[in-house]
């Protein structure tokens, strides 16, 4: 499950990454007192201002609490800006390796039944017992591929996807590190050499997490700390975009 949960970052809606298009303008802005950040479009008509599309309130930490990320493309994307084309390939996949975001995923696209054996990743952490994960495509499972997670040292994952608009593949590499932890288990994600491809698209990205399992397993509970993802390029074109994430 640590592989789905940092394929999730690849897709993680930023404030950075809402742009509108002329004549409309961006309005964003902190509440102090809590620290959520709102964005949104406003377009001035006769002298008013007049709000476009959804608005977007975010958390202190960069997690998304309110709008739907799709309606984003209901209100453009600025073709000018310099990040255009990474603030499209991350909004077009929202979240869809994380399984707790329904909503704000492809709803035809599942993972929630690929790996159900928690424990194993907890014997990694401990014990650095590596296994082989082998994920078939099935019902609500539409990754499909072998991998052999090892503890401190970088191994290869490479997975076939399907139900995900035209995404055919993901292949990275990850290392996994761990540290003790108050409340369990703190897992230090990085993935290197990430290339998710269509049959049009090859988008390069490197990306780092940290998140908590807690040893009950029955509880079944993690807290994840936050981390960033930065698409390198898109079809070679550099991009160097980098935005802060955080998976719910």
């Amino acid at each position: 499950m640590l592989v789905f949960v940092f394929l999730s970052l690849v897709f993680a809606l930023s404030p950075e990454d809402i742009h509108c298009k002329p004549p409309m303008s961006k309005v964003d802005f902190v509440l102090p007192s809590t620290g959520e950040r709102t964005v949104f479009c406003q377009e001035k008509v006769n002298g008013e201002y007049l709000d476009r599309g959804e608005k977007f309130i975010f958390s202190a930490e960069g997690k998304l609490l309110k709008g739907n990320p799709e309606s984003v493309k209901l209100v453009g994307v600025d073709e000018k800006a310099n990040d255009a084309q990474a603030s499209n390939a991350i909004q077009g996949i929202l979240s869809i390796f994380n399984p707790g975001a329904n909503k704000l995923r492809n709803q035809e696209f599942k993972v929630n039944k690929c790996d159900t054996k928690r424990d194993r990743w907890i014997a990694l952490a401990i014990f650095k017992q590596s296994f082989t994960a082998n994920y078939v495509f099935g019902d609500s499972c539409d990754v499909q591929g072998t991998f052999s997670p090892k503890m401190g040292e970088k191994f290869p994952v490479q997975l076939k996807l399907r139900r995900l608009w035209d995404y055919q593949t993901v292949n990275f590499e990850m290392e996994i590190n761990v540290k003790p932890d108050g409340r369990g288990v703190k897992y230090i994600l990085n993935a290197t050499q990430g290339l998710l491809q269509s049959g049009k698209e090859k988008i390069a990205f490197h990306g780092t997490y940290e998140m908590v399992l807690h040893l009950d397993a029955k509880k079944g509970k993690s807290d994840n700390e936050g981390g960033s993802i930065t698409i390198e390029s898109i079809n070679g074109k550099e991009i160097n975009k980098t935005s802060p994430i955080y998976v719910d």
